[in-house]
């Protein structure tokens, strides 16, 4: 019985290790090309179309200049990047009441010095009427080299260039520039408030620098100056 036992062992011990040599490197069935392998990788995914990118939308001129109370001349187009503007030359005279409307692709042009009514001196003479140039909000007004907007006395203070709200504004004793800013609801988003300017046409047409940025963003209250009669407050743009 002990024999066959020990017999019996060594068989198992013998088919162990049978079955380990079978395992060797010189029975592995197929030892590659040595190229690389790749397994299971997946299609990339096609990158999306993309979408077209959209047209930034720019201004069309508008076909002719409008019909107002003085004759405005069509001066032909004007392009910049924003689009292409239809040029309207205000005279060198507004003598009557006078409504600018805005309107679409349009710039009114100033070429030169453009008076709004007469010199009426500090008191007005019987008959003799002031006029009131009106511009609606949004319409752009810009000067061909140096021009102006002379509103002469007895007539009206206007703020002209990129206030909110441009409008014409009675004048009275001791106006600032801040209340006439406050009066048109501020500058837009496109002002250049810091090279604004004031035309003093009771000085002789004497300019003078304001700094409405200063003024209305930081508080700085040396920047609030007194305004007068006859007095133009220009805002230039800063992108046109």
């Amino acid at each position: 019985m002990i024999i066959k036992s020990h017999f019996s062992k060594i068989l198992l011990a013998g088919c162990a290790t049978a079955a380990l040599s079978a395992c060797g490197a010189d029975d592995v069935a197929s030892p590659g090309s040595g190229g690389s392998i790749t397994i299971n990788n997946p299609t990339p995914a096609p990158s999306p179309t993309p979408s077209p990118t959209p047209t930034p939308s720019t201004v069309t001129a508008a076909a002719d200049c409008p019909t107002v109370e003085v004759a405005l001349t069509n001066s032909g187009t004007i392009t910049g990047p924003t689009g292409t503007y239809r040029v309207c030359t205000l005279p060198a005279k507004i003598d009557t009441d006078t409504t600018l409307p805005q309107i679409d692709g349009l710039l009114y042009e100033l070429a030169g010095r453009v008076d709004v009514g007469d010199d009426l001196g500090a008191t007005a003479t019987a008959g003799e009427a002031s006029v009131t140039l009106t511009i609606r909000p949004g319409a752009i007004l810009y000067g061909k080299a140096v021009s102006w907007l002379a509103v002469n006395r007895g007539n009206k203070l206007m703020a002209v260039g990129e206030a909110a709200k441009p409008m014409i504004l009675p004048y009275r004793q001791k106006m600032t520039a801040l209340d006439v800013m406050i009066a048109v609801g501020g500058m837009t988003e496109f002002a250049d408030g810091n090279k604004a300017s004031i035309l003093r046409t009771g000085e002789g047409n004497k300019q003078y620098s304001v700094r409405l940025s200063d003024l209305l963003k930081r508080g700085d209250v040396s920047a609030n100056v007194e305004m007068r009669p006859g007095d133009v407050l220009i805002i230039p743009q800063s992108w046109f």
